[in-house]
């Protein structure tokens, strides 16, 4: 029997920054990645993030997030907030 993985992309692709996909298997959901982008031509604006919404929505099947690297845009305001926001008191 095969399962099915479906992927998800919330943000950065084609780009750099802003990188998270999201996937998806027998209703459970594990999120790739979690940047930011840090705009240079957004006056005011000191980071960019993914649509979480998508992944708001559905924040009881979240399962965790696989971070592919160390870096400053994934180590603040990323994966890591995102999964106490949707996950209250799993901290």
């Amino acid at each position: 029997m095969t399962n099915e993985v479906t992927i998800t992309f919330l943000g950065g692709l084609g780009q750099i920054g802003r990188n998270c996909a999201a996937l998806e298997s027998n209703g459970r959901i594990v999120i790739l990645d979690c940047g930011q982008l840090f705009p240079d031509d957004l006056p005011g604006v000191d980071a960019v993030l993914p649509d979480f919404s998508w992944l708001i929505e559905r924040a009881d099947r979240i399962d965790g997030c696989i971070v592919t690297h160390a870096s400053v845009s994934f180590a603040r305001y990323g994966c890591a907030d995102l999964w106490f926001e949707v996950h209250p008191g799993h901290d």
